[in-house]
C-alpha cells in the first residue's frame, strides 16, 4: 500500500489519463471546442489558467466571465493578474467589457455573433 499525507492508507492505484484543459475541452465539445459560455474564477491564477492551461487559438469560446476583483485584485488598484488576463484577451482578440457584472469582466470574442448582439443591447467596451 501507499500511505498518504494525510495518515491514511490506499491498498490500490489507479491510472487515469491526464492532459491540458485545452484537450479536454476538444474531446467534450468536438469538433473545434466550441464553447458559448466559460466562467473563469481562480481567486487571483485567472492569468494563469489563460497564458498556459487553455489554448485561445485551438479552443472557440464566444464569451467569458472572468472574476478580476478579489482579496488580490482589490477595486480601484493596479493588480498585476488583472492587467495580464486583460492583455491576454486583447492579444486573442476579445471585446471586453468592464461595467456587467460586478467584481468582473465579461469578454465576447470579436468573430462570435454575441458581439453584435452586445453592441446591440447598446454594451459599451472598454478600453
Amino acid at each position: 500500500g501507499v500511505n498518504t499525507k494525510y495518515g491514511g492508507k490506499v491498498d490500490f492505484l489507479n491510472s487515469v489519463p491526464c492532459g491540458t484543459l485545452t484537450q479536454v475541452l476538444l474531446d467534450v465539445f468536438p469538433p473545434h471546442g466550441r464553447i458559448s459560455f466559460f466562467s473563469l474564477d481562480v481567486e487571483g491564477s485567472e492569468h494563469l489558467v489563460l497564458g498556459k492551461a487553455i489554448d485561445l487559438n485551438r479552443v472557440f469560446i464566444e464569451m467569458f466571465l472572468i472574476e478580476v476583483e478579489n482579496s488580490l485584485c482589490v477595486k480601484g488598484q493596479d493588480c498585476v493578474s488583472r492587467n495580464n488576463v486583460r492583455r491576454i484577451m486583447k492579444d486573442a482578440n476579445y471585446a471586453r467589457f468592464s461595467n456587467k457584472i460586478r467584481e468582473s469582466d465579461v469578454f465576447i470574442r470579436r468573430d462570435s455573433n454575441l458581439l453584435a448582439k452586445a453592441h446591440k443591447a447598446r454594451w459599451k467596451e472598454s478600453s
